[in-house]
């Protein structure tokens, strides 16, 4: 079996940018001619990154804004929309570029994460008084 770490297999491709119709890494048919192919990959690197630039704690009632970097890492376009949450209670979702937002969930469309896009999403949270004492 052909993998690879964290990544899903998309499609062979040989020298010629002809795509084959095989979408399972384990089974290929090699054409009659001398080739080379090269395996197309869809990776995405997600990261988080507090945006307040400062020493911590914060303070009660403080907002905390932070942005989840949603890199496609790999050589293919991604077929499916990319949906981004925050497990963080009551984290919000903000309105950006590159990004719809809908129940406080945003959806980055395929169209927009061709190999080597990124999309960067913007949040914020306000500390609670259940945070304190709690980092």
């Amino acid at each position: 079996m052909f993998t690879k770490e964290n990544s899903v297999f998309v499609y062979w491709k040989d020298q010629d940018g002809k795509q084959t119709e095989e979408t399972d890494a384990a089974v290929f048919t090699m054409p009659a001619k001398n080739a080379v192919l090269t395996a197309q990959w869809k990776t995405l690197a997600i990261v988080k990154n507090v945006a307040n630039e400062r020493d911590m704690p914060f303070k009660l009632g403080e907002r905390i804004d932070f942005t989840i970097n949603v890199i496609n890492s790999g050589d293919a376009v991604m077929s499916n929309r990319v949906i981004v949450r925050d497990i963080l209670p009551n984290a919000v979702i903000d309105k950006g570029s590159g990004y719809d937002v809908a129940d406080n969930t945003a959806k980055i469309y395929a169209t927009k994460m061709t190999a080597g896009a990124k999309v960067t999403v913007n949040a914020h949270y306000i500390v609670t008084a259940d945070d304190i004492g709690n980092a």
